[in-house]
């Protein structure tokens, strides 16, 4: 049978250190070029980004000031393949990839996509997150934005992602095609280097606000995410310690307030030994990870607030446009 024509669709912003082998690996692969279109949709980049993207044959778009799920529908609509392929600019693929992923669409699934693994010489706190990185593992069980295939007519069905939430887009599509009977499936071959995990606690902690810009905004849906629960439940800890140091509660209270704040990052600790299937490890390593599930929480009790702020301000918008 004839390729299916495939259109590549890259969000782009700011990303001049991963651009060009991003794009290098996608014209490396093994699938026919002419039945082949890179979409690389740019919202706003203010480096050298597009300087170094128009050195590739790539068709490049304009959508500026969006989320990135309304960026990869624009992408999407200027695209004139059968298959859609959302690719992260910050990650690079090897020559069979592109072939593997239509082969499985071929073979009957309406979607299906990969992992991100590891670059070479990870730093610690990539490491710490990623805790296994093979093409041979699976750890998630929904589709990741970066590394997406799905048949357009599919995609166009669903109407494409929320381009409402700032974050979590490729887990609400996962949501839709599941409910709406469409056969989906991760497959760790597909799986990506990943180039622009976190390296820094800094910036790994403002990764996590921005996964949880829109808490509240998902609200009551968001009651049944455990990583929610979670961040709530650290957050009341942090605020009952506070009150116990500013003497305004008894010290069995700030006795209970450590205990949650040390026990919602440890179940995480816990959880995520428990699904990379890790055994025995060093107490360094097992203190770098624990860290890091601090990190991780109180990074996504900024972003919650930072939601909670929005929602605030949206709901006095409202009742001023009312007067």
């Amino acid at each position: 049978m004839e390729n299916p024509f495939v259109s590549v669709v890259i969000p782009v912003l700011n990303e001049e250190r991963y651009i060009a082998p991003c794009l290098t690996s996608i014209l490396g692969v093994n699938y026919p070029s002419d039945r082949l279109e890179i979409i690389l949709v740019d919202n706003g980049s203010t480096d050298k980004t597009l300087e170094i993207a128009q050195k590739f044959d790539v068709d490049i778009q304009i959508k500026e000031g969006v989320n990135v799920g309304a960026v990869r529908n624009f992408g999407a609509g200027c695209a004139e393949g059968d298959v859609l392929v959302f690719l992260d600019s910050d990650c690079v693929i090897d020559e069979h990839w592109l072939m593997g992923g239509v082969s499985l669409l071929d073979s009957g699934l309406d979607a299906v996509g990969g992992l991100y693994i590891l670059r070479d010489n990870p730093s610690w706190v990539e490491s710490s997150w990623i805790l296994k990185s093979a093409k041979e593992f699976l750890y998630q069980s929904t589709l990741v934005g970066g590394c997406i295939f799905i048949k357009k007519s599919v995609f166009d069905s669903l109407g494409g992602f929320n381009e409402a939430m700032s974050a979590g887009e490729d887990t609400d599509l996962t949501r839709r095609l599941s409910q709406g009977g469409f056969q989906v499936s991760i497959d760790p071959a597909l799986s990506i280097v990943h180039l622009g995990y976190p390296n820094t606690i800094s910036s790994f902690v403002k990764r996590q606000m921005w996964h949880s810009e829109d808490y509240y905004q998902n609200f009551p849906g968001v009651l049944s995410d455990k990583v929610f629960l979670a961040t709530q439940t650290f957050l009341l800890g942090l605020l009952i310690f506070f009150c116990y140091v500013l003497n305004l509660l008894p010290v069995a209270f700030g006795l209970v307030a450590l205990f949650l704040v040390i026990a919602c990052p440890a179940l995480l600790t816990v959880k995520r030994l428990k699904r990379y299937k890790i055994g025995l490890i060093s107490a360094d390593k097992l203190f770098k990870i624990f860290i890091l599930d601090v990190m991780y929480l109180l990074g996504r009790v900024f972003g919650s607030c930072r939601s909670l702020k929005k929602l605030i301000f949206r709901s006095s918008h409202r009742k001023y446009e009312r007067r």
